[in-house]
């Protein structure tokens, strides 16, 4: 069999017998021709496409499109590709450049996967059982993980989650956004009880890139713009007398927004950080003062917070005292100064429980 385009038809030469015949398909708008294994030709619309594997350097798709049922269905697109209406596939590889405007949905077995090597986007609510981001990606819609313990997301490069996100197992190497148009948590990483005896807490893992929560200038590991709660928070290090065991200490808690300062002083002027006048209530402080030494009897005289100078000053009270100032003996003190910072709301130590 020959064939060659002819205008917008496609003509087709065929031998039969001793004979050579022509056919001519022309094709209808929204029509594509297909070819079996024999190469014999059929015109099938693009509102609904059927297929058990499906490559495409270049591929605009109005209509369905299904890739059966079974785990070795493919869909692989190497270059620019729009999909406007629903997908269902067992594996999508992209390579190029894909925008899939409807639903796409890998079924529900743990070998269904999508990879993404480029850009594209997801506008529609997105189904899989496990998820591969090398390129950049956009998730518009829902995205799914079913729910089984082999699930997996894996994003490598510059992502972006816009819906609400479903995962049981979620790894991030590159960048990662997750945001939502709705209130409410975004994100949320749980234990679904199904009353095994051996299940692990889910765990959240972000390895090689930092994590920025209402800030994309992250110096941090973790960063957040806006307020953090913990039932505990504590730092864990390595134990450098003990090898095998960690050190844990717990943060200091209180009713206050408070920060402190500390250090030793030999004279009765103490200049504090530059930054305190802006930062704490000068009306909400305490100064502990020790002694060091040598009994003095030392009391706190001023606090000046100041745009120019903050500081505060301290003098020996009693008969050695009064000697110690004619003779100018110098003093020798410790101080720890507690204040509450000023720039954030005061803390509200009772709040309601939030209805479930």
């Amino acid at each position: 069999m020959g064939y060659t385009f002819r205008n917008n038809d496609l003509l087709l030469g065929r031998y039969s017998g001793s004979f050579f015949k022509e056919q001519v398909i022309t094709p209808n708008s929204g029509s594509i021709i297909l070819f079996d294994k024999n190469l014999n030709p059929t015109v099938v619309t693009t509102s609904s496409l059927y297929f058990n594997k499906l490559s495409a350097s270049k591929l605009n798709v109005n209509g369905n499109t299904t890739l059966g049922d079974s785990s070795s269905d493919t869909l692989t697109v190497s270059a620019k590709s729009t999909f406007t209406a629903p997908i269902t596939a067992s594996s999508i590889r992209v390579t190029g450049v894909a925008n899939f405007v409807g639903n796409t949905t890998l079924g529900d077995s743990s070998s269904d996967t999508l990879t993404v090597g480029a850009k594209s986007t997801f506008t529609g609510p997105l189904t899989a059982s496990s998820i591969r981001v090398t390129g950049v990606a956009s998730f518009l819609g829902n995205t799914t993980l079913g729910d089984s313990s082999s699930d997996t997301l894996t994003v490598g490069a510059k992502s972006t989650f816009t819906g609400p996100l479903t995962s049981s197992n979620f790894r991030v190497n590159g960048r990662l956004h997750i945001s939502s148009s709705v209130s409410g948590a975004a994100f949320i990483v749980s234990t679904i009880n199904q009353g095994s005896t051996n299940e692990t807490n889910a765990t959240l893992i972000v390895t090689g890139s930092k994590v920025g929560i209402n800030t994309d200038d992250v110096d941090y590991n973790l960063e957040v713009n806006g307020s953090f709660a913990a039932t505990t928070k504590s730092f864990v290090i390595d134990y450098k007398d003990k090898p095998g065991l960690k050190l844990v200490h717990a943060s200091l808690e209180g009713p206050e927004h408070g920060v402190y300062v500390r250090g030793n002083a030999t004279s009765n002027k103490v200049f504090l950080p530059d930054y305190w006048n802006w930062l704490v209530n000068e009306n909400n402080m305490s100064v502990q003062l020790t002694p060091n030494k040598k009994y003095q009897e030392l009391f706190v005289e001023n606090i000046i917070l100041s745009e120019s100078s903050s500081y505060f000053t301290v003098k020996e009270c009693g008969i050695k005292g009064w000697f110690n100032r004619i003779f100018k003996k110098p003093i020798n003190f410790s101080y720890v100064i507690h204040a509450e910072r000023k720039d954030v709301p005061i803390l509200k130590t009772e709040i309601k429980k939030k209805k479930k």
